[in-house]
């Protein structure tokens, strides 16, 4: 067991697409959350930057005229001048020089917002640093044409401060590098747009962004999943006979319609066990999809396979913990088996939370309690032709030691007595991982049928399951999967129906002994 619970787990890329599609509503959404996110904060958050430029020509004393032939070598040493002059224009004495302009012409709080300022006695000046993150330079085109760009967050001081660059340069580069000139081509206009941010590309990567994380989130989780994914899965896994696969499909209590696997419906109740009891359906529901009608009787087939080698027809129905769908498996599968004209009693032996008599809307007065109490015949306690060759006998009144009258020789006497007089006999328990009833029951019996669920039930919880079955010597027939909506199994990934286990087991009790004497039943 161990082994198999330390699988390895590997991806092929066709499983990951799979897996992401399967996905695809939860990925869009985190993407498109992303996506306004990113346009939000840029919008809001971000403070717009302008740019202004100004291009100046440097012209060497030894530069030819326009009808002179330049050759390569005249090229590159234009190059090299420019990128001389590009150097010497990031040099602190241009920015200092810049600086002083700016002090010059705006007031200190007209620069405060985009320029750090540095106090000297009732005098102020402009970091160097300040001014230097917002003036790049470039050659074009690689000739000695420089452009200056200067980005702030105002345009006019943008535009302005590309203007004191093209009044500053000349004397800086003539006296440093000995050129010959340098002349300004034209002024900085004042820009009208602005340059940053840019909203369409900061949208662009939230949506990327989100569309990863949403995509990494996924696969991580389904590597690190450790519930069960299909009836293969399980097999797989634990080496037990697969009896069946039930789809997963949406019950409208209100309509009484069944709806289509919505990603929402799966998220909603996928860790819930408290829902309302009228979303259990049973077969006799007209709503119940027909793929749904099949599987059953698939399970109905594999259950009689299943026993073809037991001398008892007496088998029990549990699962690892609640809101795994036992319940209502159990009420199918007994329709399934009274329709091949075998007689069949279903027993609701779950004294701590039954839920049968509501399934099939039958009083649950007298029942199975009462039965071994000594309180009421068997015959008395019965609701014979509950459909199709089926007779059901309800638990009767919750009584404060459950497990004590589970245990007892009165519930020996009767599984001998029913079995006599029934083809099959199928007995509802409670959650074997919860308490001990089903396992104390089921040693008496053929075995039993563990049931689980799709994407709920996880490995640790099967395991622990069936090391109760082999510590009280009980025959484990085979495993269900319920609420199989998901890739694997015959059934699909995208089949239209699916179905929806929604086991309300909200006991108001403790399953623990000591308290048992302050059960009741939940109305």
């Amino acid at each position: 067991m161990e082994e198999k619970n330390n699988k390895e787990v590997t991806l092929d890329l066709r499983e990951i697409f799979v897996l992401l599609f399967d996905r695809k509503w939860l990925i869009i959404c985190v993407s498109v959350l992303g996506l306004v996110l990113a346009f939000g904060y840029t919008k809001l958050c971000i403070p717009y930057q302008y740019t202004a430029s100004v291009s100046m020509y440097v012209k060497n004393a030894t530069n030819k005229s326009a009808v002179d032939i330049v050759n390569s070598s005249d090229m590159t040493a234009a190059q090299d001048l420019a990128r001389t002059c590009i150097a010497i224009l990031q040099e602190d004495v241009v920015f200092d020089e810049i600086g002083k302009k700016l002090v010059e012409n705006y007031s200190k709080e007209e620069l405060m917002p985009y320029f750090a300022i540095e106090e000297i006695g009732n005098d102020y000046s402009i970091l160097t640093e300040s001014i230097a993150g917002k003036i790049a330079y470039t050659t074009v085109n690689e000739t000695e044409l420089i452009r200056a760009m200067t980005t702030c967050g105002d345009p006019v001081i943008a535009a302005d401060m590309c203007n004191y660059i093209s009044e500053i340069a000349p004397n800086i580069l003539v006296r440093v590098v000995g050129a010959g000139a340098v002349e300004a081509v034209g002024e900085a206009k004042i820009p009208k747009f602005y340059s940053s941010p840019n909203a369409g590309r900061n949208s662009a990567l939230g949506f990327i962004l989100g569309f990863i994380l949403a995509a990494v989130f996924v696969i991580i989780r389904y590597i690190f999943d450790n519930t069960i994914k299909s009836g293969d899965d399980a097999v797989d896994r634990f080496n037990l006979p697969l009896i069946g696969e039930i789809p997963f499909y949406e019950f409208d209590s209100q309509s009484g319609k069944t709806g289509s696997n919505k990603m929402l419906d799966r998220f909603k109740n996928k860790n819930k066990n408290i829902v309302s009891d009228k979303t259990r359906q049973t077969m006799l529901d007209v709503n119940v999809p027909f793929a749904v009608q099949e599987a059953y009787n698939t399970m109905r087939n594999n259950m009689m396979f299943a026993l073809s080698t037991e001398k008892k027809n007496v088998f029990v129905v549990s699962s690892p913990l609640p809101g795994e769908g036992k319940s209502t498996s159990t009420s199918n599968l007994c329709i399934a088996i009274g329709e091949t004209s075998a007689k069949v009693l279903l027993v609701d032996a779950d004294l701590r939370k039954p839920v049968q008599h509501k399934m099939f809307e039958l009083t649950n007065k007298q029942g199975l309690s009462t039965v071994l109490a000594g309180m009421c015949s068997f015959e008395k306690a019965v609701h014979k032709g509950v459909h199709q060759n089926l007779d059901i006998l309800t638990s009767g009144p919750v009584p404060p030691n459950p497990s004590q009258m589970l245990a007892s020789e009165s519930m020996t006497e009767f599984i001998n007595r029913a079995r006599e007089i029934y083809d099959y006999v199928v007995i509802d328990t409670s959650p074997i991982n919860v308490v001990s009833d089903s396992l104390v029951i089921a040693r008496q019996t053929a075995g039993l049928i563990l049931v689980t669920r799709q994407d709920v039930t996880t490995y640790d919880q099967v395991e622990k399951a069936i090391s109760g079955t082999d510590m009280f010597d009980v025959n484990l027939l085979g495993i269900v999967v319920n609420s199989v909506a998901s890739s694997g199994g015959k059934y699909g990934r995208y089949g239209k129906y699916g179905y929806k286990y929604g086991y309300k087991y909200g006991y108001k009790y403790s399953y623990d002994e000591g308290n048992s004497g302050k059960t009741k039943e939940n109305k």
